[in-house]
């Protein structure tokens, strides 16, 4: 079901890509594992105050949103890893497009995927990044 790629460091310009789409995360503590086994559950993102009260998956959108998942990986309470979605654009733009969001002012840079579509999610491949 998923493509583990361990140790892999991302290569940059992937939004020169015309068929895919890449979004990016960075795993709390302990989540890695679970994330390559099964995939997104809506149990993982219950939605609590304080947190993310939406209960949704963010992910950084293409270069930019790599950025991002890179700089939270080293925070504490992360795993230090990446984990990497590529879906098809036709894809992204049927299922996707209308949850993405500026971040600190940058245009499509982050996509809040609500649980309800973890099913469709988890139908792409996931590839683990090492910082």
């Amino acid at each position: 079901m998923k493509e583990k790629a361990d140790g892999e460091k991302p290569a940059k310009k992937k939004a020169d890509d015309p068929d895919n789409v890449y979004i990016y995360a960075a795993p709390g503590k302990g989540m890695v594992k679970k994330l390559e086994d099964q995939g997104f559950q809506p149990e993982d993102f219950p939605g609590r105050e304080f947190e993310f009260p939406d209960g949704h998956a963010y992910f950084g959108l293409g270069d930019e949103g790599l950025e991002i998942a890179q700089d939270y990986a080293g925070w504490v309470g992360y795993d230090g890893a990446v984990v990497e979605i590529t879906i098809p654009k036709a894809d992204f733009e049927q299922y996707f497009r209308k949850h993405v969001y500026s971040r600190n002012g940058v245009e499509d840079a982050e996509v809040a995927i609500p649980k309800e579509l973890f099913g469709v999610l988890n139908s792409y491949p996931l590839r683990v990044m090492k910082q």
